[in-house]
């Protein structure tokens, strides 16, 4: 992933209403370097963020002693660069400003990092969502191209013109204002709800950014969690760049602030491999990343944590392995509540506690498959060993509910699903009902999501694990995807919390003593009219209030919290 890169990755292409673009010439795969380049011409790149006149005279004097220094070989290519024109200035620097590449972290102190144009790395074409990440190496004092992702032969290479993570208006703006053009890129072209809810998690995501690192010295179980749910939503809005591997290492240092050397660890691990898929093994950052792996005490600021380390219990395993299954691990990892024994408790005695309004992503109370309790031993013929398909046998002793988005649907002597949960795993779901699936079959529709309570895990005699469903009114399909309902619960977490009485409102997400219920959903709060039809137009709370009106979904996001009923 380090070495050098191959001219053969990549042709120069016109690409229609993109003017030049780099297509792949082969399979690229994920982590691979596509390119390697030093820059053409580099300056100060706080210069290049100024419209101000004294600033811009400054820098073309700079870039016009640059200019002629180069061969007419060179010259001829950065004249024929594309150019932006805002009347800032001469040509020279419209072509500067509307191709330059930072060549390291944006510093505030002018002079403090610079910018360069590339010959090749200046005619990537930009995408919200791209397939390939910039880097500058110090190492090498070269910019460098990585694929983020496997990008196919013919596919167009592009990168992010600018590093922050924003909803669609915003960038629209930013890259009219900066560069003169409309992104119709995948992610800016989709279609109006899919679109909504990707803002929602990118604003999100946004949020989170700062919020852990806020809350890593004070409050280091609440950092903990929002750091997780960040690389959840990376994971569900496709990303694949530098803010992984960020995210990783914001979980590393909550775990070391807070003394828990084994889990930092593990969280600086993650962002030391998720880093060299995008920068490659000679980068600084990934070299100072494998320092801190090596040697936590050694990190800036590490003395701060005066708690003893972490005591997880007797095996703590490097990797999920088969004593220690998947979701068991990533439970420890990330500090969930264990699971007790299955007691003779029955299921409404076990909803006596825990959360007020949402929880979905909680492991314990919404499991993922292999984490159901077993409703019968394999079979002699049933495919597969029970440790390698089970993993622990331990049950779980609250109110639990599967959560899985359809896939498939297809009738057979009764109704077969097929389902994926949150864990990406896909299961059979046989519906054993006295009217064998056909009660559903109005509301079943592929990528909706279905909720099922009490379910378990269950070995069918000639097929794969899955589902033996038996009772009807443990059953609700819901008319939302599984990534939306998570987003869903996310938002009634935040803003149906309260504060000493004292709500968020969903307006103007300020924390305000007048905010108020809104009458119908009972969730979300507003302090005025303005917030109140900011929330429901710009928000989504218009199409939030349709689901949450609707008492199952009510039922579904008060799991947590004492119930009577054991059915939707």
């Amino acid at each position: 992933m380090g070495g050098q890169a191959s001219r053969f990755f990549y042709t120069l292409k016109a690409i229609p209403g993109r003017g030049l673009g780099l297509l792949a010439a082969t399979e690229i795969l994920k982590g691979t370097r596509i390119l390697c380049e030093a820059p053409l011409v580099r300056i100060p790149a706080r210069c290049t963020d100024t419209s101000q006149a004294q600033a811009t005279k400054r820098i073309t004097q700079i870039l016009k002693k640059k200019i002629a220094a180069l061969s007419a070989k060179d010259r001829q290519a950065f004249y024929s660069l594309h150019m932006f024109d805002r009347g800032e200035g001469s040509k020279e620097f419209s072509i500067f400003r509307t191709n330059a590449l930072l060549l390291g972290p944006e510093l505030e102190e002018e002079g403090g990092s610079e910018a360069g144009v590339f010959l090749k790395a200046s005619r990537i074409n930009h995408a919200c969502r791209a397939n390939s990440q910039t880097s500058w190496n110090q190492n090498l004092e070269k910019l460098t191209i990585h694929a983020c992702r496997d990008i196919p032969q013919g596919e167009e290479i592009t990168i992010r013109y600018f590093g922050e993570t924003a909803a669609r208006e915003y960038r629209q703006h930013r890259l009219r204002e900066t560069f003169g053009f409309t992104c119709a890129c995948a992610l800016c072209s989709l279609p109006p709800p899919e679109r909504e809810a990707s803002d929602r998690r990118l604003r999100e995501i946004k949020r989170l950014e700062g919020s852990v690192a806020n809350k890593t010295l004070l409050e280091p179980a609440q950092a903990m969690r929002e750091a997780e749910r960040a690389l959840e939503l990376l994971r569900e809005e496709g990303i694949d760049d530098e803010r992984v591997s960020s995210a990783w290492y914001d979980a590393f240092q909550v775990a070391l602030f807070a003394g828990d050397a084994a889990r930092a660890r593990v969280f600086c691990e993650r962002a030391f491999l998720s880093r060299i898929v995008v920068e490659g093994m000679d980068s600084v950052e990934v070299q100072v990343i494998f320092h801190s792996y090596m040697n936590p005490l050694r990190y800036p600021y590490s003395f701060l944590s005066s708690k003893p380390s972490s005591d997880p219990g007797p095996h703590i395993p490097l990797a999920p392995d088969e004593e220690f299954s998947r979701s068991v691990y990533e439970g420890w990892l990330w500090n969930r509540e264990p699971r007790t024994t299955q007691t003779t408790q029955s299921p409404t005695e076990n909803l006596r506690s825990q959360l007020s309004y949402g929880g979905l992503r909680s492991t314990s109370t919404f499991p993922a498959f292999e984490s159901l309790p077993v409703k019968n031993g394999p079979a002699e013929d049933a495919p597969g060993s029970f440790d390698a398909m089970r993993g622990p046998a331990s049950g779980l002793s609250r109110h639990w509910c599967y959560l899985a988005e359809i896939t498939d649907a297809q009738p057979w002597i009764w109704l077969m699903l097929w389902v994926q949960d949150r864990t990406e795993t896909k299961i059979q779901f046989a519906f054993h009902t006295d009217r064998r699936g056909e009660e559903i079959v109005d509301s079943l529709k592929v990528g909706h999501t279905v909720a099922v309570l009490y379910a378990e895990f269950h070995f069918f005699a000639f097929s794969p694990p899955g589902i033996r469903h038996e009772t009807p009114k443990r059953l609700k399909i819901f008319p939302i995807s599984m990534s939306a309902l998570l987003e869903l619960n996310d938002r009634v977490e935040r803003y149906a919390s309260l504060e000493n009485g004292i709500g968020i409102c969903h307006g103007c997400d300020q924390r305000k003593a007048e905010a108020k219920k809104y009458a119908k959903c009972s969730i979300f709060s507003y302090c005025n009219k303005d917030c109140q039809a900011a929330g429901w137009n710009k928000e989504g709370h218009k199409e939030d209030c349709k689901l949450l009106r609707d008492p199952n979904m009510k039922t579904l996001l008060t799991l947590n919290a004492e119930q009577d009923s054991e059915d939707f």
